[in-house]
């Protein structure tokens, strides 16, 4: 039950925040007959099934202590600092250069003010390579388009996107985690 909740919640979340590139007209997708806000029937799994892939290797990756240090504030904190970061990337897509630095000096000062373990920046620095990768891959197959790419058909400021939406992974493994009653 806690993996389809968390399928079904990424899903919905990621959907709703992918919404603001649909809106901003920072991407584009091919489907002639969009469902859930705008994009086709496989955005909404594609984001719950990347969540739940997280879930399950993340704790593998991450120091137990990040996990364990993380609390509901910090969930909260990280969760409004990406949707903030999200509408940033929506706004400011047609200034990559402007909207890369912004958004580059708010993850090092995000960052510093952490004091993240080196487990935790690893993972950051993986996810900011990784999912930029996956959507290059994605977007070769027609699926979608970036209407202002710069690399590899994705915008430059996509990595930076990643390294932000990594810095909720300790807080949300905390609380998705089943508390043992021993």
């Amino acid at each position: 039950m806690r993996w389809l909740t968390i399928v079904v919640g990424a899903g919905l979340i990621g959907c709703l925040l992918d919404h603001i590139h649909v809106t901003w007209n920072v991407l584009a997708y091919t489907d002639p007959h969009p469902g859930l806000f705008g994009q086709p029937w496989w955005v909404a799994p594609e984001f719950g099934i990347g969540a739940l892939l997280l879930t399950i290797t993340s704790p593998g990756i991450l120091d137990a202590s990040s996990v364990r240090s993380s609390s509901r504030g910090q969930l909260f904190r990280d969760s409004i600092w990406f949707a903030g970061v999200y509408l940033a990337s929506g706004i400011g897509a047609h200034a990559p250069i402007l909207l890369t630095c912004l958004l580059g000096l708010a993850l090092i000062g995000r960052v510093l003010a952490r004091r993240m373990p080196q487990r935790e920046f690893m993972l950051m620095c993986a996810l900011a390579i990784l999912g930029p990768t996956w959507e290059s891959l994605l977007s070769a197959t027609g699926a979608f388009h970036y209407t202002a790419p710069d690399f590899a058909g994705v915008p430059m400021w996509l990595p930076l996107l990643y390294a932000h939406g990594a810095l909720l992974i300790p807080a949300t493994l905390e609380l998705s985690t089943p508390t043992s009653p021993y």
